[in-house]
């Protein structure tokens, strides 16, 4: 699976992997922090983690359907993305300076947080945004 991940970024010019997990640990092999940094360093792409833009693990419980979802994501828009604004701007200042990528756990984008990351990334920068899937 990372294989594919960084062979996937490789392939679309990515530059940057932006890890915006709260808690960068997975069950998935090469998923956590540390492998994730020395892979991506390993093929020229620079990893940073910006954990203040993530959904802290309270907030991600009872998740099992399509509103539970929305009413999590109207929270990250209305609560954390304001209250993470220096984040936010850092985050766009990165995808300003070259080809980056929003990372997460969740393949589905309407599963996950960088959905609505994405967006207010593209309407601070003026960037569109390129949904990036392993086939």
């Amino acid at each position: 699976m990372l294989d594919g991940l960084l062979d996937l970024l490789l392939r679309n010019g990515v530059k940057r992997l932006i890890d915006v997990r709260r808690n960068p640990v997975a069950r998935r092999f090469g998923f956590h922090k540390s492998t994730m940094q020395r892979h991506c360093d390993d093929v020229g792409i620079a990893y940073n983690h910006v954990p203040e833009l993530g959904v802290p693990s309270e907030q991600r419980t009872d998740l099992d359907d399509a509103k539970s979802y929305d009413r999590l994501f109207d929270y990250y828009e209305k609560a954390i993305l304001p209250a993470q604004q220096a984040a936010l701007k850092s985050v766009s200042s990165m995808i300003q300076q070259e080809p980056s990528a929003l990372m997460c756990m969740e393949a589905l984008v309407a599963c996950c947080h960088r959905g609505r990351l994405a967006a207010a990334v593209a309407k601070m920068t003026n960037l569109k945004v390129k949904e990036l899937r392993i086939s």
